[in-house]
């Protein structure tokens, strides 16, 4: 085993405990899969977890998972990023797709579907011995609100007739989202008692820390939840994976900045066509005005949707601040 360096260990504990992004949000894609890959306690929170979220019989209830992905690569700049849920097999069978979405940037409705059909489709059978598939779940937790028109934060989704609601015989695909902004509606800001809640609560509630009591309730009730709040401390203070953790984060700011200077390219050449326009067709001064006014509101606008992304990225709000010309008190409140 690793022996940790004072040097190294000092670094990490300071990074850990005195910089805001780096205090290991378990919503944060890459550590939510260190956590729960990390060791005994890793995988016992995960099994207490996936049971949870099944909500199955205690006759019926997982007992064993069995990894099929665990590995959190050392990331450079020109690699892509990894993917980072966590595939796992219960001893009946089935493929289980847990995975951490904190950015509404793609139609997740499309995406899970086309992961599970993948699960479907990989697995070895020979001839036409379908019998032999077995069910793929998806679990999905999201930081943001899907647009549904249910305001329950679990969802759970399955083939069925659409007249009698009747689940399809033998189904073999499962979808479960859980949107964590909707809980806090859900709980009224009250100890939760189903344990979905409060595993939802502690991902939630942890990074800002607004109601401590009872979270520190829900880590004293719940073990399973405490290992993974144990094992989360754990890999904070390892160098390795703080090294993999700030690499991660960088890839990502690369993006985000890409995303900005786009978008600002973007502007800049809308201003400009838009300036050459009115020169071209002669407009009037007042008209030239409106047309000042109106560029210079989308140009806030843009500042306030790049603020919105990059506080989104866990950003310092002061560097944010510096990025867009926003007032700090003004992106505090986005």
């Amino acid at each position: 085993m690793k022996q940790f360096t004072v040097t190294g260990f000092i670094n990490a504990l300071h990074v850990t405990v005195s910089k805001k992004a780096l205090l290991l949000d378990p919503k944060c894609d890459i550590v939510f899969k260190a956590i729960f890959t990390h060791g005994k306690d890793g995988k016992t929170a995960l099994l207490g977890f996936i049971n949870a979220v099944l909500d199955l019989p205690v006759h019926k209830k997982i007992t064993k998972i069995e990894y099929l992905n665990t590995h959190v690569q050392t990331l450079f700049r020109e690699q892509k990023k990894p993917v980072m849920d966590i595939i796992v097999r219960s001893e009946e069978g089935q493929l289980i797709n847990i995975e951490m979405q904190v950015e509404d940037k793609d139609n997740f409705f499309y995406r899970t579907q086309h992961y599970l059909a993948c699960m479907l489709h990989d697995q070895s059978i020979s001839g036409e011995a379908y019998s032999r598939l077995e069910s793929c779940i998806a679990i999905n937790i999201l930081d943001y609100s899907l647009d549904t028109g249910l305001s329950c934060f679990h969802t759970r989704y399955r083939m069925h007739e659409t007249t009698s609601l009747t689940a399809m015989p033998l189904g073999l695909t499962e979808i479960h989202f859980i949107e964590l902004p909707k809980l806090i509606e859900y709980t009224k800001g009250i100890l939760p008692e189903h344990i979905l809640a409060r595993w939802a609560f502690y991902f939630k509630d942890l990074p800002g820390n607004k109601y401590p009591e009872i979270l520190a309730q829900i880590l004293c009730e719940e073990k399973e939840i405490k290992m993974a709040e144990d094992a989360r401390i754990k890999v904070s203070l390892m160098e390795k994976f703080l090294y993999s953790y700030r690499s991660y984060q960088r890839a990502k700011w690369d993006e985000t900045s890409s995303r900005i200077y786009l978008r600002e390219k973007a502007l800049r050449e809308g201003r400009a066509e838009g300036i050459a326009e009115g020169k071209a067709e002669g407009k009037a001064e007042g008209k030239a005005e409106g047309l000042e006014a109106g560029l210079t509101e989308g140009s806030r606008q843009k500042q306030l949707e790049i603020a919105i992304c990059l506080k989104a990225e866990g950003i310092d709000t002061e560097l944010i601040c510096r990025t867009t010309g926003l007032d700090i008190n003004e992106i505090e409140k986005l």
